[in-house]
């Protein structure tokens, strides 16, 4: 199951939705996910050998911010009830380094869980 966001018949959103939105993006989610981001993209960097060799898909990031420049987020997963013992929502993102398989977060109780493909949440 899915959790798409949508305005209202009109489909226009309301203030409130806004806001809730930008706080979902702006405080929540930059504050807990992008650190574990941060390390997933410098250990994969690392295992592909790009810390020696340059690459221009990867390049050295040092910060949470520079991270949020190479990621977009392009679906929220709430799972039904037969998976909510192990994930309590999944996010999945285009990102720069790899357009193919994407990136994918799961959350248990606002912790991240895992990060890698975007198949880790599908």
């Amino acid at each position: 199951m899915a959790l798409i966001v949508r305005g209202e018949d009109d489909g226009q959103f309301e203030e409130e939705q806004y806001v809730a939105y930008k706080f979902l993006i702006e405080r929540w989610l930059q504050q807990s996910i992008l650190e574990p981001i941060l390390e997933y993209y410098n250990q994969k960097r690392y295992e592909l050998g790009y810390d020696v060799e340059k690459n221009e898909n990867y390049p050295l990031i040092n910060t949470v911010n520079q991270i949020l420049e190479k990621i977009t987020l392009v679906g929220i997963f709430v799972p039904d009830n037969d998976l909510s013992d192990f994930l309590d929502i999944g996010l999945t993102f285009d990102c720069t380094w790899d357009m193919e398989n994407g990136l994918g977060l799961c959350l248990v109780k606002g912790e991240v869980t895992e990060v890698g493909y975007q198949s880790v949440v599908l």
